[in-house]
């Protein structure tokens, strides 16, 4: 198996030179490194340059993770990209974990969960909540939903796919401007098979300054709505798939309130509310008249709670 490991990069100068040495590390090495350095205004291009890890750095302007890969994994010339990102880390056995399952299978695509590390460097290594409790192939996409059903999780670091299967699909979508990874993955996977790992094969950032994703949560909410309705008619059969979806859509309204933003609270109530119970959409029909009474009943339900 030829991999071809894909690494976006904007102002990531901090990190990226880790990142890059974890790829070096790896037990089975990958064919090639293709960096795409998207419009870095740090010395990103430096520190990739001086590493001492052979690359392949390739300019962009697109400003847009998703639209980065995609110009990657054009460049690419291995059989299977291995998406990571650059200021994420692979342990040393990642490639090595995803062959062992790939290379057995006619999967098109491998995912593993990661642990998550901190802004004070504290590490929290992640338990496998999903059923397989080890490397298993031949898994459909309705499957991968019924799993994100016990819990959703989606990590672009540790996604292995089939050059050939992401570049069919269309690759990343540049329009979903959060929640790139899950919504890429569902279309990878519609009507294939992949494997999973349930050990975690690498290590995410969870406190990166200046994320948007924690800066503006509403948005990130609204984008995982579009991303799921975005794909509802694919899996229209696949009745985890119809749960996900009427569950992501109270809890997308839920955060709206609690974090609300001028722009992208609405826009969350006009993409969640035709899937909510009607239960749900009365309640949130009502309260979003009184945004900071559901702020007070929150607070005071989690007292409750705790008392």
């Amino acid at each position: 198996m030829d991999f071809s490991v894909v690494i976006p990069c904007h102002n990531a100068s901090q990190w990226i030179v880790e990142t890059l040495r974890s790829v070096a590390s790896q037990t089975v090495c990958p064919k090639e490194i293709v960096v795409v350095d998207d419009a870095s205004t740090d010395d990103s291009a430096r520190q990739i340059l001086e590493s001492g890890v052979k690359v392949r750095l390739v300019s962009a302007n697109v400003r847009n993770g998703a639209a980065a890969r995609n110009v990657g994994a054009e460049a690419a010339t291995g059989d299977w990209l291995a998406f990571l990102d650059a200021d994420d880390c692979w342990y040393p056995d990642h490639l090595e974990k995803a062959q062992a399952v790939l290379q057995e299978a006619s999967d098109v695509a491998f995912f593993s969960p990661v642990d998550r590390q901190f802004a004070d460097g504290q590490v929290e290594a992640t338990t496998n909540r999903w059923p397989p409790q080890k490397p298993t192939s031949g898994l459909s996409a309705c499957e991968c939903v019924r799993f994100w059903n016990i819990r959703r999780a989606w990590q672009t670091s540790t996604m292995v796919i089939k050059r050939d299967r992401y570049l069919a699909v269309g690759g990343g979508d540049a329009d979903q401007q959060a929640g790139q990874d899950f919504e890429m993955w569902l279309r990878v996977i519609h009507g294939q098979t992949w494997s999973y790992c349930p050990s975690a094969t690498g290590l995410y950032r969870a406190a990166i300054p200046g994320s948007v994703s924690r800066s503006n949560r509403a948005r990130t909410r609204y984008f995982e709505m579009r991303g799921l309705t975005k794909n509802y008619e694919l899996y229209q059969d696949c009745v985890p798939y119809r749960e996900l979806v009427r569950r992501a859509s109270v809890g997308a309204m839920h955060i709206a309130m609690l974090f609300p933003d001028r722009a992208y609270t609405p826009q969350v109530w006009e993409a969640a509310r035709p899937w909510m119970p009607r239960a749900a959409r009365v309640f949130f029909a009502v309260l979003r008249c009184f945004p900071r009474l559901y702020g007070t009943l929150y607070r005071i339900r989690g007292r409750i709670m705790k008392a």
